[in-house]
């Protein structure tokens, strides 16, 4: 086997995706997250995608202004 590592299979729990999440709501940037928990700036990326995409309009917070209809 190469000189690398050896698994880079990365495996999020529910807790780090929450953390993710919540994080990008207060509008903190993305690197400072990924330094925070030790994982890559496309990570926080892929899963803050990943939930946006996931909302409906009914979850959205700002839903009631109009702004997604």
């Amino acid at each position: 086997m190469g000189k690398g590592r050896r698994n880079k299979a990365l495996r999020l729990t529910p807790a780090k995706v929450n953390y993710i999440i919540r994080a990008k709501n207060n509008d903190i940037r993305s690197r400072i997250i990924a330094i925070e928990m030790k994982v890559s700036i496309r990570t926080v990326n892929r899963v803050w995608g990943y939930w946006m995409k996931s909302q409906t309009t009914a979850e959205h917070p700002d839903a009631s202004c109009g702004v997604f209809e």
